[in-house]
């Protein structure tokens, strides 16, 4: 699993995050004069467009405890009684948005 770099601007600090927070998949690694060269996936295995060099992703290792960010709270619903909250995350496109039960969502 991994991350790829964002795109430097030209007055862009050193201290911004240099890395999408989205995570994505090796799906193929190849070999072209002697550089790897990968083509990735998203977590729902769409392919991503286009190829990238080792010095543009960056390896994550999955930890189970990780607590991710939200951007925002988009709906809220009961499901049997108990409240869920549909949720964007930081970082990821809209279609990764989801229902997850409001006591696990915490004000940082």
């Amino acid at each position: 699993q991994v991350r790829i770099s964002h795109l430097r601007r030209q007055f862009q600090r050193d201290y911004d995050q240099t890395f999408t927070e989205e995570i994505f998949i090796v799906s193929h690694r190849f070999v072209s004069q002697g550089i790897p060269i990968y083509k990735i996936k998203d977590m729902m295995n769409d392919p991503i467009q286009g190829s990238f060099y080792a010095s543009e992703l960056q390896k994550v290792s999955k930890d189970e405890q990780i607590q991710w960010r939200t951007e925002k709270i988009i709906r809220k619903r009961k499901v049997r009684g108990k409240p869920e909250v549909l949720v964007r995350w930081l970082g990821w496109p809209k279609k990764f948005d989801s229902w997850i039960p409001e006591v696990d969502v915490k004000n940082i």
